[in-house]
C-alpha cells in the first residue's frame, strides 16, 4: 500500500516511537510531520492541515486525549475535524476507548504495533484526501468516487483492523516501543 502525497502528523513524547512511526509512514510515500511535545501540536495542526493525526494518549502534562478534544472544538477549516489515531502503550479497557470516541479519535492502535497495520489505517482515515487537494474544488463538485471527505468526522470508532496488535508479536521485528 502507498501513501504518496498524504500528509500525517504524529505527536509523542517518546522520540523512538516518533522515529518509528516516522520512518514507517514514510517508507511508503507519506509526508510525515513528527511533533514530540502536545503544545506545540495545535499551531502546527493549523498550518500543515494534516490528513490524518497519530497522537500518542498518555504523554506528560497535556496527554493526547484532551490535545484532540481541544482539536476538536476548532473549526474545520483550522483542523477540527481531522481524522486521528490514538496511539497507546497499554492494553485499553471499554472505558479507555469510551473516552477515545468522545474525545474524537476514529481508531486505536496499540504499542508495539505492526506497521502494515498503521500504513491500513492511515490510508483508510485519508481516503481520496490527496485527489480532493489535487482537484481544489469545493466539495459539492467532487468527482464522485472523491465525495467522501473524511475530515469531515468519521461516525463511528473502530479498533484498527487487526484484533492482534493488542499484543506483541513473538518475533518483534518492525514493531514500535
Amino acid at each position: 500500500m502507498r501513501l504518496w502525497g498524504r500528509r500525517v502528523m504524529a505527536v509523542d513524547d517518546d522520540a523512538d516511537t516518533l522515529d518509528v512511526v516516522c520512518e514507517v509512514l514514510q517508507r511508503v510515500g507519506a509526508e510525515v510531520i513528527g511533533v514530540g511535545a502536545p503544545e506545540f501540536a495545535l499551531p502546527t495542526v493549523v498550518f500543515l492541515m494534516p490528513d490524518v493525526l497519530i497522537v500518542d494518549v498518555a504523554m506528560p502534562g497535556q496527554d493526547g486525549v484532551s490535545l484532540v478534544r481541544r482539536l476538536r472544538q476548532m473549526p474545520a477549516d483550522q483542523g477540527g475535524r481531522i481524522p486521528a489515531v490514538a496511539l497507546t502503550a497499554v492494553p485499553p479497557t471499554e472505558a479507555a476507548r469510551a473516552e477515545w470516541l468522545a474525545a474524537g479519535f476514529q481508531k486505536y492502535v496499540a504499542k508495539p504495533f505492526d506497521p502494515a497495520e498503521l500504513v491500513n489505517l492511515v490510508a483508510e482515515l485519508t481516503g481520496h484526501a490527496v485527489e480532493r487537494r489535487r482537484l481544489g474544488l469545493p466539495p459539492d463538485q467532487w468527482p464522485p468516487d472523491v465525495r467522501s471527505d473524511r475530515r469531515q468526522g468519521a461516525p463511528g470508532y473502530q479498533r484498527g483492523r487487526d484484533a492482534s496488535s493488542d499484543s506483541a508479536s513473538s518475533e518483534g521485528r518492525g514493531r514500535a516501543k
